[in-house]
């Protein structure tokens, strides 16, 4: 995120596109398990960074529509791992020949799109991104000091916490309860179509709406509820749970990101930092709560759901804290 205020965010999606499809390459060329995991950890490291120079490009383009441009973006996403979750193990994979060639086909096409970043995105198109010149360690500590920023990172890591929890276990689950393969797969895709079609009406509005705040609680409620009800274990539920938690996932996603490049002392120069440190506590919460809710497991299939829907209610009830913000727009 820092780097992406330094060198500016172009360069930035560039560097990280080129450098995780290599990555994301080798990890289909691994010779044993632990080389599997090493490269799945590089990975790791490197490919959030493309999250905060996409959204600093979007607050940066549309300074007055940042919840718009910050939903287009999202919609990618929601875009990506509907396809994903759907067709990758079903159809890519057996299409291409097995999971190894799978990744090797992604690294490849990430590559691709950091190339095309790098050689046919020019600067001139960003003529207002402006590149901070303050010391790495003096912006970092300047967005920190940033009290809402905190706000809107401790909800979106409990959000994020049980977003990530939940896509890793339902199909387990599902299949675990005699769900075929096939039906729990579709099941799970079900969350990013929802979230794909409400994306970016939902962003939209927060733009016309004057404040994110409503849509941050919302987010993060819908999040938990809907993991509640798949927790029950009825069918109509858990269709009805899967739902739920994508009607608002991607547009949570983008608004609270462009909430964050909103706030003052952040706006486009600081943004990359800003997102930085966003996002470093949405993946902590995406990092810690998958292995506390599977240990539940071991009392009861069912229990980690509702730890995880806890974890989306408190994420709802953090943002009661955040001031009702005016978006820019």
């Amino acid at each position: 995120g820092i780097l992406s205020d330094r060198i500016g965010a172009r360069r930035m999606i560039a560097y990280v596109c080129l450098l995780s499809g290599v990555i994301g390459g080798l990890r289909g060329m691994a010779p044993n398990f632990a080389v599997l995991v090493l490269t799945f950890l590089l990975y790791g490291l490197v490919a959030p960074g493309i999250v905060p120079s996409a959204h600093k490009v979007g607050g940066t383009f549309f300074p007055n529509q940042r919840g718009l441009a910050a939903g287009t973006i999202s919609m990618g996403f929601a875009l990506g791992l509907f396809i994903g979750s759907r067709y990758t193990a079903s159809v890519i994979s057996p299409m291409v020949g097995g999971w190894r060639n799978t990744l090797i086909l992604f690294g490849v096409l990430q590559f691709v799109a950091g190339l095309i970043w790098l050689f046919a995105v020019p600067d001139r198109i960003m003529p207002t991104e402006a590149k901070q010149s303050t010391p790495m360690l003096e912006a970092l500590q300047r967005v920190a000091k940033v009290r809402e920023l905190w706000i809107i990172g401790i909800g979106a890591l409990a959000f994020f916490g049980c977003y990530r929890s939940l896509i890793g276990y339902l199909p387990t689950y599902l299949r675990g309860i005699g769900w075929t393969g096939v039906e729990a797969d579709n099941t799970t895709s079900l969350i990013f179509l929802s979230s794909l079609c409400f994306a970016l009406p939902l962003s939209i509005l927060s733009d016309r709406v004057g404040t994110r705040k409503p849509f941050l609680l919302m987010g993060a409620l819908t999040m938990g509820v809907g993991t509640l009800l798949i927790g029950f274990n009825q069918t109509a539920l858990i269709i009805a749970g899967t739902l739920i938690v994508g009607s608002m996932f991607d547009a949570f996603m983008g608004i609270h990101q462009a909430a964050s490049i909103d706030l003052d002392g952040v706006g486009g120069l600081y943004a990359g930092s800003a997102l930085g440190i966003l996002v470093f506590l949405r993946e902590l919460g995406g990092a810690l709560a998958p292995p506390i809710g599977n240990a539940l497991a071991d009392i009861s299939p069912n229990a980690p759901f509702f730890f995880w829907a806890i974890l989306g209610i408190v994420g709802a009830l953090s943002f009661l804290w955040l001031p009702q913000k005016t978006t820019t727009g």
